[in-house]
């Protein structure tokens, strides 16, 4: 009986340790927002922006982002980064942004797309609502969510396909298909030629009727907001240019220009480009 006494009070031992020793603590100031009409438990791809001004750039600009499910964060049109990894609601991942390469002297924007597939999720995704988080350290505060200056709208040009393939539903464990209606889409929503509708953002926490209901929190702190945020230790994907290839056949008159040139194909036409990646 021995090993068996030895190993429950080993784990023992483990549990033990509070909270605050086995993750990162952070007294977060900022608050999780949304757009006031989202659903619950429905899928929706939302865009989010603020604009503020700086008279010079400052030596750091740090941000802290977080989405349920998933957000893409850009920075006067540049793509920054993207997250959150998965994780259970008490350990709900945060990524951290300098984002001092993507800002100048005088206005500046920053931008992001978060979606939530809602019912449609896949079974790995944990989630409650859609929700945006982002919080500035130093200088950077005057970017955080739950202040003023932050606005949504809902692109209802992108939107989740039904699990219903062939005419009929049936079991499907990974995440939904998209269906992107072009003419519908606000192809400008990053910039001020902006003409979707936009409102300013508000709580996700609608069932609960504190002020400050929507605060964000570490996991080892304890209020209402479901997320238990801790920090993401994994590298970020990085993304870089790759050469196309050329192309080797088509009946695109012009067509073997690309991608040095722009190609254009008649309206209403099916055109076939054949491209040769090979390094």
């Amino acid at each position: 009986m021995r090993p068996i006494r030895t190993a429950v009070a080993l784990l023992l031992a483990v549990c033990a340790l509070p909270l605050s020793a086995q993750v990162a603590e952070r007294q977060w100031q900022a608050a999780w927002i949304t757009h006031p009409a989202a659903l619950l438990r429905e899928p929706i791809v939302l865009h989010f922006r603020k604009s503020f001004a700086l008279i010079t750039i400052p030596a750091k600009f740090p941000v802290h982002v977080s989405a349920d499910n998933r957000f893409v964060l850009y920075a006067n049109g540049k793509r920054v980064g993207d997250g959150p990894a998965r994780g259970d609601m008490n350990h709900w991942r945060y990524q951290t942004f300098d984002l001092v390469p993507y800002l100048m002297s005088g206005e500046n924007r920053l931008t992001a797309v978060v979606w939530n597939f809602g019912i449609y999720a896949p079974i790995a995704q944990i989630s409650d609502r859609i929700a945006f988080l982002l919080e500035g350290e130093g200088d950077a505060s005057v970017a955080s969510t739950g202040g003023e200056g932050w606005q949504v709208e809902i692109e209802n040009g992108q939107q989740s396909m039904p699990r219903q393939p062939e005419g009929f539903w049936q079991y499907f464990a990974v995440g939904p298909g998209e269906r992107l209606n072009a003419a519908q889409y606000d192809w400008d929503w990053q910039t001020v030629a902006s003409r979707g509708n936009w409102v300013e953002a508000a709580s996700p926490m609608r069932d609960d009727p504190y002020s400050r209901s929507a605060r964000a929190r570490s996991a080892d702190e304890t209020n209402d907001v479901p997320w238990g945020l801790v920090p993401d230790t994994l590298p970020p994907m990085t993304y870089e240019a790759t050469d196309p290839g050329h192309v080797v056949r088509s009946e695109l008159e012009g067509a073997t220009a690309f991608p040095a040139q722009a190609i254009t194909v008649p309206a209403n036409r099916r055109v076939h480009v054949l491209l040769d990646a090979a390094r």
